[in-house]
C-alpha cells in the first residue's frame, strides 16, 4: 500500500492553532447549536484526539484553516487541489483530505470532498500526476499570500515583482487572504511560499511548526491599530475597560495590543471579557452594541472611524511597536535567495512610491479594495514605511509577544524567535 501524509482541510472557518482540537470543534459549530446538543456534535471528532493541538495530531497530522467569514473560502477552495505534501519517494501517493467538520449545515465542498479523496485513493503515480498537485514549492514560481490592503496590494499591481523576476526565468502567483492567521497557514501546509503578516500571527505559526522563516519587516506603524468605543460611549479610558465587553480578533496584532494597554493601566486581561470576533463580525457587533469596545487595525479602525463615528480609546503609540513582517516557509527562503533580494528590492521600491504620492496609492487602491478613497487615506497616513532585515531590538519585541502569549495559555510551547529569522543578508 503506498504511503502518504495527508494533510487535513477543514472547511469549517475558525479551525484556529492555539486551541486543541475539541474547542476547535466547538467554535466551528453554529450558534443556534447550543448546550448538550453542542456538546454532542464536538464528540463526533475521535475521543483520543480531542485535547490534542492541531499542530501535533498523532501521526504527524496538520489542521489547516480557512476562515469563511473573513472571505477565504473561496480561495480555499481554489487552492486545495495546490496543498500535495511533499513525500519521501515520488512515487508514493498523494491524498488531500478535505472534510466537513461536526457541523452538518451546507454540502458546498461534497465535490471536491470526494474529488481529492479519489485522487488519493487512486495512487498516483507522483505528486504532479494530475493537474494542480505539486510540491510544496515549485522552482520556477513564488506563490504570494497577500491581503486586502497594504504594501502587497500594490505590488501585484504595478507588476515589479514580476518584473525583477522575469531575468531569473521565475514567474508570481498571487493568493488573496483575509488575514495573518490564514495566511501562515496556508503557508505552513506548502500553499504560499511568502506572506505578510503583522506581529501575533508568525508567533503562533513558529508554535506550531518549523517551518517559518522571517524575512524582513517595515518599520513600526503604532497609529495603525487602536483600541475604540462608540462615539457616545461613557467609556473614557482603558482603565475604565474594567468587567467590559472587548472584541478582538484571536491571536492578531490587537490582541497583543489590548493584553498590554490593560497592564499599563493597572488591569489583568481577566478584568475584562474578551470576545472573540473576526472583523466584519466585530464592526456588527460594534454598531449593535454588543460589545462596548473594539480593538481592531487600519483600515478596518479607519472605516469605523468615517462610517460610524468611532472614537478612538487609544492607539499602541507607546505601548506595542506594531511592525509589519515578510515571511517565507523555511525551505523556500532557504532555497531562493534571489527571488528574497527581488521580492525585498520590489516593496522597497513601492513604498518610495506610496510615501511620495500617497494620493496616487489611494487612487490605485480604491477600486481595486473597494475600500472608500477617504478611508484609504487615513489608513495610508498611519502607514510606516521602508523595509529591513530584523534587528536585535525587532527579534526582542517579537520575543516579548511570544513570551506574552504563552503566559496567557494561548501557546502550547514557549518559542525562541531567533531561531526562525533569516540570517542571510537580504
Amino acid at each position: 500500500m503506498p504511503l502518504f501524509r495527508p494533510i487535513i482541510l477543514f472547511q469549517e472557518p475558525r479551525l484556529l492553532p492555539w486551541e486543541r482540537v475539541l474547542a476547535n470543534v466547538e467554535v466551528g459549530l453554529p450558534p443556534s447549536v447550543k448546550g448538550e446538543e453542542r456538546r454532542e456534535r464536538a464528540r463526533a471528532i475521535p475521543a483520543e484526539r480531542a485535547d490534542e493541538w492541531p499542530a501535533v495530531l498523532s501521526g504527524g497530522q496538520r489542521l489547516l484553516a480557512f476562515d469563511a467569514p473573513l472571505g477565504a473560502l473561496d480561495v480555499s477552495e481554489a487552492l486545495a487541489p495546490d496543498l500535495a505534501v511533499e513525500l519521501p519517494h515520488p512515487r508514493h501517493a498523494v491524498l488531500i483530505l478535505t472534510l466537513r467538520d461536526a457541523n452538518p449545515e451546507g454540502a458546498d465542498m461534497t465535490t471536491l470532498t470526494r474529488r481529492t479523496l479519489l485522487a488519493g485513493a487512486a495512487g498516483l503515480a507522483s505528486p504532479l500526476a494530475a493537474p494542480g498537485l505539486r510540491p510544496a514549492f515549485a522552482a520556477g514560481e513564488v506563490r504570494v499570500g497577500f491581503q486586502k490592503y497594504g504594501t502587497l496590494v500594490l505590488l501585484k499591481g504595478r507588476g515589479i515583482l514580476e518584473r525583477k523576476l522575469e531575468p531569473l526565468g521565475v514567474s508570481v502567483k498571487w493568493a488573496e487572504f483575509a488575514a495573518g492567521p490564514q495566511i501562515l497557514e496556508a503557508l505552513n501546509a506548502g500553499a504560499i511560499d511568502i506572506g505578510q503578516t503583522g506581529e501575533a500571527p508568525p508567533i503562533f505559526a513558529q508554535a506550531a511548526s518549523d517551518n517559518l522563516a522571517y524575512i524582513a519587516n517595515e518599520p513600526p506603524a503604532p497609529k495603525g491599530e487602536a483600541i475604540l468605543v462608540p462615539q457616545d460611549s461613557p467609556i473614557q479610558s482603558v482603565k475604565e475597560l474594567k468587567g467590559k465587553i472587548v472584541g478582538l480578533n484571536k491571536g492578531s496584532n490587537v490582541h497583543f495590543l489590548v493584553v498590554k494597554a490593560l497592564e499599563k493601566s493597572g488591569l489583568a486581561y481577566s478584568d475584562i471579557t474578551v470576545k472573540f470576533l473576526p472583523p466584519a463580525d466585530a464592526r456588527a457587533a460594534f454598531e449593535k452594541g454588543a460589545i462596548d469596545a473594539w480593538a481592531i487595525w487600519d483600515p478596518f479602525q479607519a472605516a469605523a472611524e468615517v462610517a460610524v463615528k468611532a472614537r478612538t480609546l487609544t492607539t499602541a503609540e507607546g505601548i506595542v511597536p506594531n511592525y509589519q513582517f515578510y515571511l517565507g516557509s523555511r525551505k523556500f527562503a532557504d532555497a531562493s535567495p534571489k527571488v528574497l533580494e527581488a521580492l525585498v528590492a520590489a516593496i522597497g521600491e513601492t513604498n518610495d512610491w506610496i510615501q511620495k504620492d500617497p494620493a496616487a496609492a489611494v487612487a490605485e487602491l480604491a477600486p481595486s479594495t473597494g475600500i472608500p478613497a477617504p478611508v484609504l487615506a487615513i489608513a495610508i497616513g498611519r502607514q510606516s514605511f521602508g523595509i529591513a532585515p530584523l534587528t536585535d531590538k525587532v527579534i526582542a519585541d517579537q520575543q516579548a509577544v511570544a513570551d506574552t502569549f504563552f503566559q496567557l495559555g494561548l501557546l502550547p510551547k514557549k518559542i525562541v524567535v531567533a531561531d526562525a529569522v533569516l540570517r542571510r543578508g537580504l
